[in-house]
């Protein structure tokens, strides 16, 4: 008998949509490459961000370069310096050098670019002359950025008062804003490179644990079918239905959204409408739309739709479903957290814990496999504590 799986389009959707966008950004970097080999000054390509919609990379030319350098911009070499521009909504015989040498006067400014820079603008009417979304108070452009190396910013990205970006892919409609750094460390990943899978570790904590491997759109029916928990309904697959793919083939941050105020952001895969902010150190992140990190600590999560980690947190090797939240005042490591749940002022490690499940009030949760949740910890509970020196219980 056949099952009906399409409670499982939506993740299968997500996983694809952020493989087009890393190979997207495959396509740009060698498009790159075809101007450097075949000598050539333009090409056409496409925006990552903007599936489908076409644009024009070429080289920097030497007006263009004397424009920069008067707005205060500088490079260790212009003959890998690029401008992505595309003319959506204008027809093309629009697109004249004066419109794009005034769009490259007011949207990039005071900014030292070191290595292969792409740099967008959007040489729109409409961006031109006023805002685009008269909800924002910032107009796109790329100002006062002490360092980008390495990098590409599509048209229309908001990308002001940064210290250092390097590596990163920052898309349209996307903004990065006060940040320290935006960098990307292949080192600084537990495994050794940045990835879509991550392996959590639930169950005791002094040795034996047992190893669940999740991606950003795993289920809690494919966690619990990984720890012999359950017994899968037939036609369902235990594993994850996505092919096998690598944030580090790209070897960049993906920037879709929205980072504000951080201090250090290494190895982020941000989707649209997904925000950091004001957090001091997100690393090894990937947070599908809606999602966001707030005046936090982060290192190794999974952030599905609409999750949150907020207000002076601290959360490691973790994978919080859909609608999920931790915070404020809390601590979670190795932890898979069900939809609907919610860590507050309290302490998770080693856990499992099921839908709907509230942790709250200086609690402690130590080491429960929990798949069914509803359920409530309060008060000064301390459940599966190892505080009286044994191994936490099972």
């Amino acid at each position: 008998m056949s099952c009906n799986l399409s409670h499982l389009a939506p993740f299968q959707k997500s996983r694809d949509d952020r493989i087009e966008t890393i190979q997207n950004v495959i396509t740009l970097l060698s498009a790159t490459q075809y101007l450097s080999i075949s000598h050539q000054n333009v090409c056409e390509t496409i925006l990552p961000s903007l599936r489908n919609s076409k644009a024009t990379l070429r080289t920097v030319s030497p007006q263009d370069i004397e424009i920069l350098e008067t707005n205060g911009c500088s490079s260790d070499d212009w003959s890998i310096v690029y401008l992505l521009y595309h003319c959506k909504g204008e027809s093309a015989s629009s697109v004249t050098e004066a419109s794009i040498n005034k769009a490259i006067r007011a949207q990039i400014r005071n900014c030292t670019l070191s290595g292969r820079i792409i740099l967008g603008i959007d040489i729109r009417k409409s961006t031109m002359e006023k805002h685009s979304n008269p909800k924002s108070i910032l107009k796109p452009g790329i100002h006062s950025n002490i360092m980008i190396s390495n990098s590409i910013i599509e048209p229309g990205a908001k990308v002001f008062n940064n210290t250092v970006i390097s590596d990163t892919f920052i898309g349209s409609n996307a903004t990065v804003l006060n940040c320290g750094s935006v960098t990307y460390e292949s080192s600084s990943s537990k495994d050794g490179a940045f990835s879509d899978t991550m392996t959590i570790n639930v169950g005791p904590e002094a040795g034996g644990g047992r190893p669940v491997k999740v991606n950003p759109e795993s289920t809690l029916i494919e966690v619990c079918s990984s720890l012999s928990m359950s017994i899968p309904t037939t036609g369902i697959s235990t594993s994850s239905p996505m092919p096998k793919r690598t944030i580090n083939d790209t070897n960049v941050n993906i920037i879709c959204g929205n980072i504000l105020h951080t201090s250090c952001a290494n190895n982020i895969y941000l989707s649209q409408n997904a925000t950091i902010r004001s957090s001091s150190s997100v690393q090894n992140a990937i947070l599908l739309p809606q999602s966001s990190i707030q005046n936090s600590i982060v290192d190794s999560v999974f952030l599905q739709w609409s999750s949150g980690i907020v207000n002076n947190s601290n959360v490691s090797s973790t994978l919080l479903m859909e609608c999920s939240e931790i915070g404020p005042n809390s601590v979670v490591a190795s932890t898979i957290l069900g939809p609907d749940s919610h860590v507050s002022c309290g302490e998770v490690h080693y856990s499992v814990i099921g839908p709907n499940t509230n942790s709250h009030h200086q609690s402690l949760l130590i080491s429960a496999l929990w798949p069914t949740g509803r359920g409530n910890v309060g008060y000064g509970s301390n459940i599966g504590s190892n505080h009286t020196g044994r191994i936490p219980d099972q």
